[in-house]
C-alpha cells in the first residue's frame, strides 16, 4: 500500500464474509447499528439535514474504471436513502443551499482483479483495492468540513476461495463505509483514523 507521508489514512479492509469497518455489510437486520431508536438519535444530533453525493471521479491514473465509480456511487445513494437518517439525498445541491452537506469522492488509484484472472490464478492474482479522496462541503459556504483519503483492499486468498465475490463487491463496500462517514460528519463527528497495519 503506498505511502501517504505524513497525511492522515483511513483503511477499511472489506473480507470475504462482508464484515467490514463502519458496518459495510450485514447479514440480517438484527445486526444492522442504524437501528430506529439511533436513527432517531442521530436525526436530532444533524449538523446538516440534507445531502448532495456528487458523482464519482477518477484521476488519469485509473485508465479503466468500468462500472465501479458508479457501483461504488449508487452504493453510498443507497445506504444513506436506506437509513432514512436525512430529509433528502441527491445527486446535485443548488448553490448556496442551506443545511446541505456535499460529498465528493475521488478515486485516485484501483484496482479490481477480473473473474477470469481470480478464476485461473487465484490468490496469485494479488489483491483487488481501491485508494479514494472523500472531501465534504458546507453547500452554502462551500466550506471544506472533512476531507480524508480511504485506502482498502481485499484479501487475496479470501477472494479466490469466494470466487472473486469480495474482488466484485469491494466498489459497493467502499459505497457504505463511504455513506457511514458521511452521517458521522453531518453530526459533527471526527471520525477515527485507522491506519493499515
Amino acid at each position: 500500500m503506498k505511502s501517504l507521508g505524513s497525511t492522515a489514512r483511513l483503511a477499511i479492509v472489506c473480507a470475504l464474509g462482508g464484515v467490514a469497518l463502519f458496518g459495510c455489510h450485514h447479514s440480517s437486520s438484527s445486526d444492522d447499528p442504524y437501528t430506529p431508536d439511533r436513527v432517531a438519535a442521530i436525526r436530532q444530533q444533524l449538523k446538516y439535514h440534507h445531502v448532495a453525493v456528487h458523482p464519482f471521479t477518477a484521476t488519469p491514473k485509473v485508465d479503466d474504471p468500468a462500472t465501479a465509480l458508479t457501483d461504488c456511487h449508487d452504493s453510498a445513494v443507497a445506504f444513506l436513502k436506506a437509513k432514512s437518517v436525512f430529509a433528502s439525498v441527491d445527486n446535485a445541491a443548488a448553490d448556496d443551499a442551506p443545511d446541505t452537506l456535499v460529498a465528493d469522492v475521488e478515486v485516485e488509484d484501483m484496482r479490481i482483479v477480473g473473474g477470469a484472472a481470480r478464476f485461473w490464478a487465484g490468490a496469485m492474482a494479488g489483491s483487488s483495492f481501491m485508494h479514494v479522496k472523500l472531501t465534504l462541503r458546507d453547500a452554502s459556504s462551500h466550506a471544506v468540513v472533512f476531507e480524508r483519503p480511504i485506502e482498502t483492499d481485499n484479501n487475496a486468498f479470501a477472494a479466490s476461495w469466494s470466487w472473486g465475490a469480495s474482488d466484485r463487491n469491494l466498489p459497493g463496500n467502499v459505497g457504505v463505509a463511504i455513506a457511514d462517514l458521511v452521517i458521522q460528519v453531518a453530526q459533527g463527528q471526527t471520525p477515527p483514523v485507522q491506519v493499515a497495519q
